[in-house]
């Protein structure tokens, strides 16, 4: 009886969902990447930099691309680390240019190897000055999406209290991505009213359960059949 039991076990526990980080970066791998030479800020140069990416689509995953006019990712400024932190993304653009409305963040791309139902997303973003210091003194636009109609969100963030990098939680409950579609994740700063100050991103996680293959009619037939023979036997 107890072999039957445990087929039948086997049987009922197929096609449960899997809690996964799905893709994931802290962006620690840019130091010693791409750059831009010279000077800069405000200027145009590289627009991707190779990151590390980790969770189950960590193949997949590509290379950051920058968003908006005159912008790139860089983490030197005349030879210098332009953040006391360079283990992150830094936009090289002002966000509070005659032309703020446009967005400063980046972009990247993976394919969803399994079906996920999303869980939550988050996302670490703050504000730096041309000298390599936090810049806590402003607020700015930020906006998350994934690609396909899945998610969408622009909140105002306000940087004057607490780190020097905010983190930004998004419950995705009710949302999913579908096996083998290409989908596109972009964070963007935009629309500081005033001061000065570029957006720097320290990591991005995307998390969800990702559904057990469900055993084919055929696999099924033979456990069944086995659990039949055991019976007999017994």
């Amino acid at each position: 009886m107890k072999k039957t039991i445990t087929i039948a076990s086997l049987i009922a526990t197929t096609g449960l969902a899997s809690a996964a980080t799905i893709i994931s970066s802290t962006f620690d791998a840019n130091t010693g990447a791409t750059t831009i030479a010279g000077n800069a800020n405000n200027t145009s140069g590289s627009s991707s930099l190779t990151v590390t990416w980790t969770g189950d689509e960590s193949g997949s995953g590509s290379a950051l691309t920058a968003i908006a006019p005159a912008a790139g990712f860089t983490i030197v400024n005349n030879g210098a680390n332009l953040y006391s932190n360079n283990n992150v993304a830094y936009i090289g653009h002002n966000l509070n240019i005659a032309d703020r409305a446009n967005p400063r963040g980046y972009s990247f791309t993976f394919t969803a190897a399994s079906a996920y139902d999303l869980t939550g997303l988050t996302v670490l973003a703050g504000h730096t000055n041309d000298s390599a210091a936090s810049n806590q003194s402003f607020a700015s636009d930020l906006t998350v999406s994934i690609s396909g109609g899945v998610f969408s969100d622009t909140t105002n963030v306000d940087y004057t209290t607490g780190a020097a990098i905010l983190t930004q939680n998004y419950d995705l409950t009710g949302t999913s991505l579908a096996a083998g579609t290409e989908y596109t994740v972009t964070v963007t700063s935009a629309n500081m009213p005033g001061g000065g100050a570029y957006a720097v991103y320290d990591g991005i996680t995307l998390e969800g359960t990702a559904a057990v293959p469900e055993p084919s009619s055929t696999a099924l037939l033979g456990l069944g059949g086995l659990a039949l023979l055991l019976r007999r036997r017994k």
